[in-house]
């Protein structure tokens, strides 16, 4: 995306994209920002992007938010979540029938469990995993924050820019199907890339600064299986995704994109490799962002 013609500011605004475990990826370009002393005045965040986003504006420092993230993903509500099932079948481990059999059977274990409940994880085990959560408003962050989620009765984007940070969080990251839906008041809100992958607009809307966007979204190129109804659902679902976000890009002064798109959501333990390409992303952006900067 190229560099449009703005007035120059003292910082930037930063929407980080939804995408799993490819979000590990914007604590390299926050790792890089930082060492650069690029202000970044306001963060926005869907999904994992909102994890992400709002530790750090709670934390304002990359090592503990890794940190913190790396203590979730130890607790042994988090290993019985079983992504591996869901993990990139790219990464090279050893395998023959058997495996892919019995990893073939649980997956659908999984999938049939949504039949009779709102989703194949239940809330007690999201509620363990974050219970560590900083119990924290979001209008407290020293850094400005929002998120976004979706609101399954209206259809309609819903911004959270006030209130509990760990329920807004719960929210924009409640995969459907995956994670429980997050009630409020007369809402039902899922998670927030259903109607806005990178939440570009909800900056755009409310602060004078530049904006650029952290794109972390899967390739849609490539997978050409498709063995039941189900998996067909979900493709329509992750083209009609691919095709919002790309117009919703086009907002952004610029979008930092990456090489992450050929992995899973799931990919959980190639965070360091994520966090690697989030610094190389940013450090070939980092001339085009100082540009911004008065």
């Amino acid at each position: 995306m190229t560099l449009k013609k703005i007035k120059k500011q003292d910082g930037i605004g930063l929407a980080l994209g939804g995408g799993g475990a490819r979000g590990f990826a914007h604590i390299g370009v926050l790792e890089v920002l930082k060492e650069n002393k690029i202000p970044i005045k306001a963060i926005s965040g869907c999904s994992m992007g909102s994890i992400v986003g709002g530790l750090y504006a709670y934390y304002q420092d990359t090592e503990k938010v890794k940190k913190f993230i790396l203590s979730m993903m130890k607790k042994p509500a988090f290993k019985d979540l079983n992504l591996d099932l869901f993990s990139s079948t790219k990464k090279k481990i050893k395998r023959n029938f058997a495996f892919d059999f019995n990893r073939y059977i649980q997956r659908y274990y999984n999938y049939y469990k949504t039949l009779k409940n709102p989703s194949m994880i239940s809330k007690d085990v999201i509620d363990e995993i974050l219970e560590d959560f900083p119990q924290v408003k979001i209008e407290d962050l020293p850094i400005p924050f929002i998120a976004n989620a979706t609101d399954l009765i209206s259809g309609q984007e819903f911004i959270l820019k006030k209130g509990n940070l760990k329920n807004a969080i719960r929210a924009s990251s409640a995969i459907p199907a995956i994670f429980p839906p997050v009630k409020r008041k007369n809402l039902l809100l899922v998670d927030g890339g259903v109607t806005d992958l990178i939440p570009i607009r909800p900056l755009r809307i409310r602060y004078n600064f530049p904006v650029v966007g952290i794109d972390v979204e899967s390739s849609i190129f490539g997978n050409s299986f498709f063995p039941n109804g189900l998996q067909i659902l979900w493709r329509v679902q992750e083209i009609q995704f691919h095709h919002l976000a790309y117009e919703r890009k086009k907002e952004a002064d610029l979008i930092i994109r990456p090489d992450i798109a050929r992995f899973t959501w799931a990919d959980v333990d190639l965070m360091d490799k994520f966090i690697a390409e989030g610094r190389k992303a940013t450090l070939e952006k980092l001339d085009e962002i100082k540009k911004f900067l008065d």
